[in-house]
């Protein structure tokens, strides 16, 4: 039994022939993701800071942020704190379970694509004494989708990964320390425990690394994809001949 032939610009072309053109039209309009890691070097502060195709500014609204990178340590604000994380410092009085003053970074990551996740490294300490805690608090993540999100992180010395599948189109995403009902909450039974001394709590986090799937780029798929149909077509047309002699 013999299956007819279908004819492409006047070749002949197998189904196999047309399987193997579409499985290559859709091949090269798929990009793979990659990751971007900001803990590979040093980079000095500045206004705009570019890894890797992620462009990183301080223009948030959630508070001024100039980014810079350490090396082992990741992406982070020279505003407040340390400059290999972006921080929010909060002063709390003698016997008050509520802060009376604060102030925070914001960061804003843009890439030319789609953001799959972001990894960060989330750490909180006294600043009078430089003792780590080990608490909980929530950040928030302005997706340029656009959506709202509000995350839960746990300092407790290992890195969190936040997916941004509620968001799959998102190419900007805004990083702020701020929490839906206030950060408060999550200090107080800690606080209440020591007493409610007067002292000042730094926290934050450092980003580790960014995934994200780049736009394809249209012009190399396009060529690509017509050289396959051309070596495609003058394979049908060598059957062609081939069957005709």
């Amino acid at each position: 039994m013999v299956t007819k032939a279908r004819t492409f610009g006047g070749a002949l072309l197998s189904m196999k022939g047309l399987y193997l053109t579409l499985a290559l039209m859709i091949g090269l309009t798929k990009a793979n993701a990659i990751t971007i890691r900001f803990d590979d070097t040093d980079r000095p502060p500045s206004d705009t800071l570019n890894v890797g195709g992620v462009t990183v500014t301080g223009d948030g609204w959630g508070g001024p942020g100039r980014p810079a990178t350490a090396f082992g340590v990741g992406l982070g604000s020279d505003v407040l704190g340390s400059s290999f994380a972006m921080d929010r410092v909060a002063h709390y009085s003698s016997g008050n379970g509520f802060s009376d003053s604060h102030s925070s970074e914001s960061l804003r990551l843009t890439v030319d694509g789609v953001i799959n996740s972001i990894t960060i490294m989330p750490r909180i300490s006294v600043l009078e004494t430089g003792e780590s805690l080990d608490l909980s608090f929530e950040i928030y993540l302005g997706w340029y989708a656009p959506g709202i999100d509000y995350r839960i992180v746990a300092c407790d010395g290992t890195p969190t990964t936040i997916l941004s599948y509620s968001y799959s189109t998102a190419s900007r995403v805004q990083l702020d320390i701020s929490g839906d009902f206030g950060e408060d909450l999550y200090f107080r039974e800690n606080r209440i425990s020591r007493g409610l001394p007067e002292e000042t709590l730094v926290f934050g986090y450092s980003i580790l690394s960014l995934d994200y799937t780049p736009v394809p780029d249209t012009a190399n798929s396009a060529c690509l994809l017509g050289i396959g149909i051309f070596g495609i077509v003058c394979a049908g047309r060598k059957r062609g001949w081939s069957a005709g002699g």
